[in-house]
């Protein structure tokens, strides 16, 4: 089956009740990150820039992150960046941008 976006849960009940309470936050932190991935244009965006440009925990990034890459709507764009950790990271690019016309 096809990634969707849905926020993952294990099944338990209470994995379930944290995955539907974050699902209107992760579609407005994917929207964040995804706009700061696209202003990034070619040079792209590691999980770490994303972290602290947003403020965000690591957790929050990654999955997010994770979910535009099932999705996708970025790819790794095969170059790697230092993190602040001095690891080495995947850089990530838009590989779609939507375009709304009225």
């Amino acid at each position: 089956m096809p990634y969707t976006g849905g926020v993952p849960h294990n099944g338990t009940d209470t994995s379930i009740a944290a995955a539907k309470s974050q699902s209107g936050k992760a579609t407005v932190d994917r929207i964040k990150i995804f706009e700061l991935i696209k202003s990034c244009g070619d040079q792209g965006c590691t999980c770490d820039e994303a972290e602290t440009r947003l403020g965000m925990l690591h957790q929050t990034a990654s999955a997010r992150i994770r979910d535009l890459h099932k999705l996708h709507i970025i790819r790794d764009s095969g170059d790697r960046r230092k993190t602040r950790t001095g690891r080495s990271a995947r850089v990530y690019i838009v590989t779609k941008v939507c375009v709304v016309v009225p």
